[in-house]
């Protein structure tokens, strides 16, 4: 008897392991379906071309690569958003307001001008994240995709932007 109840303990125990399992091969497959389903609706699979006429609109700066530096946007930032619409690109850098204008000269590369900015006080951060944006947004740009958006690439610049 004593052996016949510790054989249907063990085959309780199998069967709660095996629902243990169940339970979690269950969840992670709905976690994958609704990572899946939030997908940004804007991102660009690696070997996908993105050309100048989609990357029109509203967009987010998320870092700056120079020289192999990132620069992140700082959190005490207002906002850095652009809006890149009938060859001009005006936006937020942080907490001034920038302007500039831009030629396609391919179907993959924009040719950014030099731009104006406004020149109120934020924090240092924020000053310093604002002062590399500007100096480096400016010259010939290739678009290229990225995983959640587009990178707009000058010689050893990367500027990250998503929706």
């Amino acid at each position: 008897m004593n052996h016949t109840k510790r054989h249907n303990d063990s085959k309780k125990n199998g069967h709660i392991g095996l629902n243990i399992c169940s339970l979690l091969l269950c969840a992670s497959s709905l976690f994958a379906a609704n990572v899946q389903a939030h997908t940004n609706q804007y991102s660009y699979e690696k070997n996908e071309r993105v050309s100048v006429s989609n990357i029109l609109g509203d967009w987010h700066i998320k870092l700056i690569e120079r020289k192999g530096i990132l620069f992140y946007v700082p959190r005490e930032s207002e906002n850095t958003q652009i809006q890149i619409n009938n060859n001009q690109i005006t936006g937020t850098a942080g907490c001034n307001h920038f302007m500039a204008g831009y030629i396609p000269r391919s179907n993959t590369q924009i040719d950014i001008s030099h731009g104006a900015a406004t020149k109120k006080m934020c924090s240092p951060k924020v000053m310093q994240f604002e002062d590399i944006f500007l100096q480096i947004f400016t010259g010939l740009f290739t678009v290229e995709p990225s995983f959640d958006g587009v990178v707009l690439v000058h010689d050893d610049t990367k500027v990250y932007l998503v929706r």
